[in-house]
């Protein structure tokens, strides 16, 4: 169902830091829910430092109890084949393909698919040195309404290239220019819904123009384009996807239609 286009960073006024904190992590969780608002009552915008707590302190949760849980048993053996749909999975050479970026983007399918309400990504990191990893995938549900739409990534190193996986904007903190950690990105897909994403990582070296400081907000305002470069890692680590989208169900992995997972290249 298409949606208008309306202002990203709004929010209720009047309501308790609580009740605040409660509504912001389930608006960026499923933003279609926000009630419209102008600009300058932009609750998230005057809080997003407190936000970035709040989310960090989310994805410590359940989610992520589940991801170092997974991380602490032996890991999987590397298959033949790649299920999008597992919890638990190993991307190694046995079960992707690389694929050069300009010829997955004729091929692609959409971000978004209203119909079974899932979010399909290709792995979104360019691998430095044209590697092919091996990864570790865990999925989870969201401990607010136990929706599939977190996902840890865990085997990346230092110079492997983090892709904006929508075309959309975000912020960045006064004093953190140079140490990208937590990514709010917000977008629409080309049927006016509007999606979103959180990405955590160990940091990155940015990649981007982060333009002029806003004087009002104290923050950065930055766009992006789909699978854009936004940085590159500074250590080894993992990153942790939390997609947005209207009633999200799935958040999945692309693959080939021979059971590949796909792996981005130049």
């Amino acid at each position: 169902m298409k949606q208008e286009n309306k202002p990203i960073f709004d929010q209720e006024p009047d309501l308790t830091d609580d009740q605040k904190r409660d509504q912001a992590t389930r608006n960026f969780m499923h933003p279609e829910n926000k009630p419209p608002r102008p600009p300058e009552k932009s609750w998230f915008r005057r809080n997003l430092a407190g936000l970035l707590i709040v989310l960090v302190l989310v994805a410590g949760g359940t989610g992520f109890g589940i991801y170092k849980n997974a991380k602490a048993h032996e890991p999987i053996p590397v298959p033949e084949i790649f299920d999008p749909s597992a919890l638990n999975s190993m991307v190694g050479a046995n079960d992707s393909v690389q694929i050069p970026l300009g010829d997955y983007l004729v091929t692609a399918p959409p971000v978004w698919e209203d119909k079974n309400k899932t979010m399909t990504i290709p792995v979104p990191i360019l691998f430095h040195d044209g590697r092919t990893p091996t990864l570790h995938i865990i999925k989870a549900k969201s401990q607010f309404d136990n929706r599939l739409d977190e996902m840890y990534i865990d085997g990346l190193e230092r110079g492997d290239t983090i892709l904006s996986p929508i075309t959309g904007e975000f912020t960045v903190g006064k004093g953190h220019e140079k140490d990208l950690t937590y990514i709010f990105l917000y977008g629409q897909d080309d049927q006016g819904n509007l999606i979103s994403f959180m990405l955590s990582e160990d940091g990155l070296d940015p990649l981007i123009d982060l333009g002029q400081l806003n004087p009002t907000s104290g923050d950065f305002r930055v766009s992006i384009k789909k699978y854009q470069p936004i940085g590159t890692m500074v250590s080894s680590g993992d990153l942790r996807l939390f997609g947005g989208g209207p009633l999200i169900e799935n958040f999945n992995l692309a693959a080939t239609p021979n059971g590949k997972a796909i792996i981005l290249t130049k």
